[in-house]
């Protein structure tokens, strides 16, 4: 079975510098390049959050990963993968849903396995694992979309308890068919 991995907004904007940055998401680096290394003939997608000036999600979220600026970036930690034999692509997205960045892509892909893994766990990570599962389902595909718990993290602030958010979150993706192991 072909398998995918989808790595998500591990940039510099969510972890290192920024409104939205939590160095504690660094914590799950060491699991992702495990997956990387367990499923070295996954097609690899790096997905970064890049936005203009008038981005409407500015709306919702405070200014964030702008386009061209270090924080929309991988970070350092992960660019390794950009010379793996089995990177496919580098997309950036506007929205916190990647699966319009890659709809294109996702249209052409076999039957399989899709890793999502990344931040935010109960943003972009939700986001993007409902529209790939309710997509497959639309098309009666068969895929398994699988986020593993140890490869996502969120960002905590005042207003924002990651760990409540991210087991809210889970909750419903396990509820909606999406898998937390192989």
């Amino acid at each position: 079975m072909k398998e995918y991995i989808y790595i998500v907004d591990m940039i510099n904007g969510f972890i290192k510098e920024g409104a939205l940055s939590d160095k504690r998401i660094l914590k799950i680096v060491d699991n992702i390049k495990k997956l990387i290394k367990d499923k070295q003939e996954a097609a690899i997608y790096v997905i970064e959050d890049g936005h203009d000036e008038n981005s409407k999600e500015f709306e919702s979220f405070p200014i964030h990963c702008l386009l061209n600026t270090s924080e929309s970036e991988t970070i350092d930690e992960l660019k390794y993968v950009f010379d793996l034999k089995n990177f496919k692509k580098r997309v950036k997205k506007n929205s916190v849903n990647a699966f319009y960045a890659l709809f294109d892509d996702i249209r052409q892909m076999e039957e399989g396995r899709h890793y999502i893994v990344g931040c935010c766990t109960d943003i972009c990570i939700i986001n993007f694992s409902l529209s790939l599962k309710t997509y497959f389902n639309e098309k009666n595909i068969k895929n398994e979309v699988i986020v593993l718990p140890d490869c996502v993290n969120t960002y905590q602030s005042d207003a924002h308890d990651a760990k409540k958010f991210s087991d809210a979150a889970y909750l419903i993706m396990t509820t909606c068919g999406i898998k937390s192991k192989d």
